[in-house]
């Protein structure tokens, strides 16, 4: 019983954040250069419709590294308004790019004036579109990591540190791509099997939709519960006067008068992400308002080191206990609980895994090697399982993480 207990213990582990990256020279964490290569309406993918969808890039000219994290962030604009060539999205993209990053600007389709007047259920309506901005961001993920797999890395950078983030409604969508991640946290409003179902249908089929973190500016998740234990890091920046996307859990406001849908921002999140031992900085500003944290030099100073403090915190400082605790990987499941099949998401699988699941009493139930580059694995056996909980373990190239599942049949 002890044996079980022990192995019961160890495979609950959750993972820990570990990118081990060379951050020497102040890389990663101080703006090293000075001249930037870019590339202007590079094609990710195609929304059902046909809408071709594109993103903006910057990254360090004349840099020899070519294992890069990458940020993508996404511009504001209630999902109604707003671009890739937003201001204040090119100067977070340009000031990322001068401290050794890849940086992404990315369009994501907008809801279009003339839905919302024939809406007849405007929470619907906002809820479903925002389900399709984060099928064309987890589309631009899946596009990173196959050029890197398919098409020579053009971008030389590391496919396992994607961070995703935005500004508003940009931010938003960014946390349910790393949160809502599975079909069964999606809001009973959402059509699960629209626009393509789970993965969407915006392009580059095949390849782990998970980035590795978030950078939150005034965004905010449907439900706080999104956040679980194990989940990726985030940091968070809002004000407490915020009467678009509140601070606190009360009403999303795009428009004056116009409440859409109760949600929970940063401060309600860092709450819930203390209870579940997930990393989350967050930076409050007293009574200011909507994203007001660029309005002078100090804020801007502020803002940007909480964030800048946050990444070379993940990148720099955290891969220093590699050697003193095992490598962790990180991967998600879905859906969960399960009366079927399961999908298993490994996007570190580039040198092959091996994919354990072991019952309450310890026995392993299921054990099977995954090929190098298979990045989603679906488990079939999983429906023939008593109903119970599961441990799934993965391991591969001296690392490892696991999931807890449950069977409900």
């Amino acid at each position: 019983m002890k044996k079980t207990f022990t192995l019961l213990a160890a495979l609950a582990a959750t993972w820990a954040t570990a990118w081990s990256q060379d951050c020497t020279g102040g890389r990663y964490y101080t703006e090293i250069f000075t001249t930037l290569d870019s590339a202007f309406n590079v094609t990710y993918g195609q929304a059902p419709g046909g809408q071709s969808l594109e993103f903006d890039v910057w990254s360090p000219a004349a840099d020899a590294e070519t294992d890069r994290p990458v940020i993508i962030l996404a511009h504001g604009g209630s999902f109604v308004a707003g671009n890739k060539e937003d201001i204040t999205i090119r100067a977070l993209c340009r000031h990322y790019a001068r401290m050794g990053y890849v940086a992404i600007s990315m369009e994501y389709r907008l809801l279009q004036f003339a839905e919302i007047a024939a809406s007849t259920d405007l929470e619907a309506t906002f809820l479903n579109h925002v389900y399709k901005s984060v099928h064309d961001q987890m589309a631009l993920i899946r596009f990173l990591r196959r050029s890197v797999a398919e098409n020579g890395d053009p971008y030389k950078i590391n496919p396992d540190l994607i961070i995703v983030g935005g500004i508003s409604a940009g931010s938003i969508l960014s946390m349910h791509t790393a949160y809502m991640d599975s079909p069964a946290k999606l809001p009973a409003a959402i059509d699960q099997n629209g626009d393509g179902g789970f993965y969407g249908s915006s392009g580059n089929p095949g390849f782990s939709s998970v980035p590795q973190a978030v950078i939150n500016y005034c965004g905010a998740l449907k439900d706080s519960f999104l956040l679980e234990t194990g989940d990726q890091p985030f940091v968070s920046v809002h004000g407490t006067a915020d009467d678009v996307v509140p601070y606190g859990t009360d009403f999303a406001e795009p428009f004056p008068g116009m409440p859409i849908t109760e949600i929970s921002g940063s401060g309600t999140l860092h709450i819930r992400a203390l209870n579940v031992g997930i990393d989350n900085p967050l930076l409050t500003y007293p009574g200011r308002g909507h994203c007001e944290f660029w309005t002078s030099a100090a804020q801007t100073d502020s803002t940007t080191q909480i964030v800048d403090d946050f990444l070379e915190d993940q990148l720099c400082v955290k891969h220093l206990y590699e050697a003193a605790n095992p490598g962790q990987l990180f991967i998600s499941l879905y859906p969960n609980p399960a009366d079927g099949s399961v999908f298993l998401d490994l996007p570190d699988n580039k040198s092959g895994m091996q994919v354990m699941i072991v019952n309450a009493l310890g026995a392993v139930v299921y054990n099977n090697e995954v090929q190098a580059g298979q990045y989603m694995l679906q488990l079939n056996e999983t429906a023939r399982f008593a109903s119970g909980i599961y441990w799934i373990k993965v391991s591969g190239n001296g690392k490892s993480a696991s999931k807890k599942l449950i069977v409900q049949h």
